[in-house]
């Protein structure tokens, strides 16, 4: 395994911004994989979040105001394994957690994408058949989009959600991002989901 370093962004000005990339390509040129947190005072916008991503993984990026980042880096750090993302290109599907309806396991970092046939043409409306996690420590993260920046943030869950909830995503594309710590671990959540033409919306 390659040796791993943490980058902070603390400065929302172009040449930090700079300071961070370069770092970024030095410490990959050397042999190192970067974690980069860039959450307070502000995160990553999109464009800047695509330039690091020509370099990065998403799951090597933590840019979500104001969630505390410190359960991402200690479940990217500690998990035996990168897990691949879950990635669903149809218009319905279904996401569980890892081992549901088990029990999830401790310092888990599990990301998910969906796109719909269209971006623009379509939304994404997830319902809730179970969602039952460890209240503030094992997180759901919800993007607007195929971008996990703070822009496309949407919301964090955790606890419990009641069935038959939906969350909406007014675009075609949503992201999600499962973070664990070393504590409880529960069933986890079960959604299922499908992509509604606009033209269909109320």
């Amino acid at each position: 395994m390659d040796p791993e370093t943490v980058n902070m962004q603390s400065t929302t000005t172009v040449n930090g911004y700079n300071n961070l990339l370069n770092s970024i390509n030095q410490l990959r040129s050397q042999g190192f994989i970067p974690l980069v947190i860039a959450c307070y005072p502000t995160g990553l916008t999109d464009v800047q979040m695509g330039h690091i991503m020509q370099t990065l993984t998403q799951s090597n990026v933590f840019s979500t105001c104001p969630s505390d980042p410190i359960s991402w880096l200690a479940a990217r750090i500690k998990a035996k394994n990168n897990v691949p993302t879950v990635v669903q290109n149809n218009s319905s599907d279904v996401i569980t957690s890892q081992n549901y309806p088990d029990n999830y396991p401790n310092y888990w970092l599990q990301e998910y994408y969906i796109n719909a046939p269209n971006y623009n043409d379509y939304t994404i409306v997830l319902t809730v058949s179970e969602f039952n996690t460890e209240y503030l420590n094992d997180v759901l993260f919800v993007y607007q989009g195929a971008v996990m920046d703070d822009f496309d943030y949407k919301h964090t869950y955790s606890g419990t959600l009641n069935p038959g909830q939906q969350i909406t995503i007014p675009f075609g594309a949503a992201t999600l991002r499962f973070v664990t710590n070393e504590q409880t671990t529960y069933n986890g959540f079960r959604f299922t989901w499908k992509a509604v033409p606009r033209s269909s919306k109320q």
